[in-house]
């Protein structure tokens, strides 16, 4: 019995050694999709009473937060990239085209995302700079969403409307890591290019409820 007791304890132990491993390894294997120099900043609801304020207030992170962080460690940000989900955080949106129609996420971006989200565009293109820059009318479909919205069919070119509004499918993407969410699942959602979806819901110098930026390794970064 102290045998096969002190047999079992070691099996139990190689067994979690090795789960706990295994566990490690593939964490760090997703975390490679990603720059390691990057850091994520969220808002979400206050934790306590400050200022007036009552517990659980929401905010939005503003352009003024970021002009105080690079005011405060110049050139510690390198690329930006920016997600503003609306009308706002977790609350989806009905998307329709003249056939179908899908309860999805929608939110804002920029250019640089693709930097720090583990996806891949298999169709199309992503938002552009001057897609961001002359708040174009256009938007990027996550793969899942564009095979809801357009069963058997190429969706780059195609129209949809949302909120009473129309914009042309300019990209498909697809996620590929399943662990790491920057904003919304990008498969299932709908992506405006920041300044589009902010004139449309009227979050104007909103800039995000999620944010990820890429920081310059230097002394500013490690003060």
């Amino acid at each position: 019995m102290t045998a096969f007791g002190v047999f079992w304890g070691l099996l139990i132990l190689m067994f979690l050694i090795g789960a706990g491993m295994g566990f490690s390894g593939g964490i760090a294997a997703q975390m490679k999709a990603m720059p390691n120099n990057t850091v994520a900043y969220f808002s979400r609801p206050t934790t306590i009473a400050y200022g007036g304020f009552e517990r659980g207030r929401r905010w939005n992170i503003t352009d003024a937060d970021f002009a105080a962080i690079e005011s405060k460690f110049p050139g510690i940000i390198h690329d930006k990239g920016l997600v503003l989900e609306v009308p706002s955080t977790g609350q989806a949106q009905q998307v329709k085209t003249e056939q179908y129609s899908d309860m999805m996420m929608v939110a804002g971006t920029t250019e640089n995302y693709h930097l720090f989200s583990p996806l891949r565009v298999v169709e199309g293109r992503f938002i552009s700079k001057f897609d961001v820059r002359e708040n174009r009318k256009v938007c990027v479909l996550g793969e899942q969403a564009a095979a809801k919205l357009f069963p058997g069919q190429k969706a780059v070119g195609k129209e949809v409307h949302l909120n009473g509004f129309t914009c042309q499918v300019v990209g498909v993407m697809r996620k590929t890591s399943p662990f790491l969410y920057i904003g919304p699942n990008e498969s299932e959602s709908l992506y405006l290019p920041i300044s589009t979806a902010q004139l449309l819901y009227n979050r104007i110098n909103e800039q995000n409820t999620s944010r990820s930026e890429e920081r310059r390794v230097g002394k500013e970064c490690r003060s």
